[in-house]
Parts: structure tokens; sequence; C-alpha cells
């Protein structure tokens, strides 16, 4: 497994699958069940906002590395074609790279990740901006069921990703 593949293993199915989205799911319930938000609920949703902060580096190394990483002229980085010469590798690599580019999807893909990554982080500020100010309960689930979405809609793109390196 490539270090790319393990980063969104880690990203995608450790935390935003396994923990992060059944957190948020979790804390939906409690905010719809208690009908206010608490402090200690305040405190909760900020922590979940806090880290993915945290995490949001790895999810932007994930996205700009992923047409490079998952590009089948990464086999001209190991045997037995890290052994053709260098002039072979200066046009075949390139051309190895354009060939599978197209029909590989990847670039459009990586741009979906980014529009839904950006449509989390504008709820996601929404949420900060709430809890700082009025905390109106109504307000903070609907940002707090769009977020989750987005997240969602996010992880599931990762999922959609090439899972290895494809030949072309």
């Amino acid at each position: 497994m490539c270090d790319w593949q393990r980063l969104r293993t880690n990203l995608n199915h450790d935390w935003l699958k396994n923990e992060y989205l059944k957190n948020l799911d979790a804390l939906i319930v409690q905010l719809q069940a208690n009908k206010t938000i608490n402090s200690h609920l305040s405190r909760e949703l900020e922590a979940y906002l806090t880290s993915w902060l945290r995490r949001h580096e790895e999810v932007e190394t994930l996205l700009n590395s992923a047409e490079d990483r998952l590009s089948p002229r990464t086999y001209f980085e190991k045997d037995p074609l890290n052994r053709c010469s260098l002039e072979a590798k200066s046009w075949l690599a390139p051309l190895v790279h354009v060939l599978w580019l197209v029909p590989s999807g990847i670039s459009e893909r990586v741009d979906e990740a980014r529009e839904v990554l950006a449509k989390a982080d504008y709820y996601h500020t929404g949420l900060q901006s709430e809890l700082s100010g009025s905390q109106e309960l109504v307000l903070i689930l609907k940002l707090l069921e769009a977020f989750t979405d987005c997240v969602g809609n996010f992880s599931r793109l990762l999922s959609s990703f090439p899972d290895k390196v494809v030949s072309v």
C-alpha cells in the first residue's frame, strides 16, 4: 500500500467514517432531544469543529497529491521501470501519465472533492460563528446537519478514488 493510500485509509475510513461522522450524528440526536444547547453540548461541538481544522492539512495533502501518487508514472520509480534510461523515462513517464489521466477521471474527482470540502468549510465557519454568537439551536442544527452531509459526501468521494495505481 502506497503512502497516499495509507493516508486516505487513515483519514477516510479510520477517522471520518468510524469516528467523526458517527460522533456528529450522535451530537445531532442529542441536540434534537435536548431542544436546547447547554454548555456541555456546546463544548462537544466546538471540540469536533476543532478536530476538523486539525485534520484539514491532511485533507489538503491528500487532494493535492492524488493525481501524482495514483498515476502509473510512479511505476518508473520502482523496479523494473526505474532501470529505463533517463532519456526514455523523460518522455515515456509523462506519456503514460497523460494516457491515464483522461480516462481515470482523477482530475474531476479531485475538483468535485474540493467543491464538497469548500461547502463543508462554509458550514463549519457558520457553526463556529453561531457558537460564538447567539447559539440559536434551530440554526445550529441546520448548519450541523448540512456540515455533516457535506462531510459524508466528502467521505464517499474519497472512497471512489482508485485503491491502487492502475496501469494504462
